[in-house]
């Protein structure tokens, strides 16, 4: 039988609705899972799976954040308005 998933956290931090959500799965950053957001408050943030807690400072865009994905070798990947923003790991 398999366990039934539970809620171990809950994001509050973006000011208005999260439209994209990206896991970084097959790697860490900074030794730690982690889980990127992006909102319609044209924001960009970090998140730590482990603790629930953002660990590094927000992204600002031009415009709400619409898509978000993080490539095989890290870079992470934003769409917003009609543009796509592509940053390297560091």
């Amino acid at each position: 039988m398999t366990a039934s998933p539970q809620l171990r956290h809950t994001i509050t931090t973006h000011a208005w609705a999260v439209r994209a959500v990206a896991t970084v799965t097959t790697s860490v950053v900074d030794g730690r899972p982690v889980a990127v957001t992006g909102s319609d408050d044209r924001a960009v943030r970090m998140w730590d799976l482990a603790t629930g807690e953002q660990f590094a400072p927000f992204l600002s865009f031009p415009a709400p954040v619409q898509a978000l994905a993080v490539a095989p070798g890290g870079e992470l990947l934003v769409g917003f308005d009609k543009e796509l923003a592509r940053f390297s790991p560091r």
